[in-house]
């Protein structure tokens, strides 16, 4: 970054991006224990939009595992 006005966030955003992760990566696992927990049943899964993209490359490597399909809605 080079615009001192924003400096004062320069600590913060290390911070936030960790945090973001982790969020992420707690929303897949609870979404993967719920697909284990109710086997060959529909799951819909209402979440915000930023974290679309995330949670979509997250679950996909599971799918033959737990045996479900990604459907995302365009």
């Amino acid at each position: 970054m080079d615009r001192k006005e924003l400096s004062e966030y320069w600590d913060f955003i290390p911070i936030h991006m960790d945090y973001w992760d982790t969020r992420n990566r707690a929303m897949a696992q609870n979404i993967l224990k719920q697909i284990a927990n109710h086997p060959n049943k529909k799951i819909v899964v209402l979440n915000g939009y930023y974290h679309r993209y995330y949670l979509i490359e997250e679950l996909k490597p599971y799918q033959a595992e737990y045996e479900f399909v990604l459907n995302p809605l365009e």
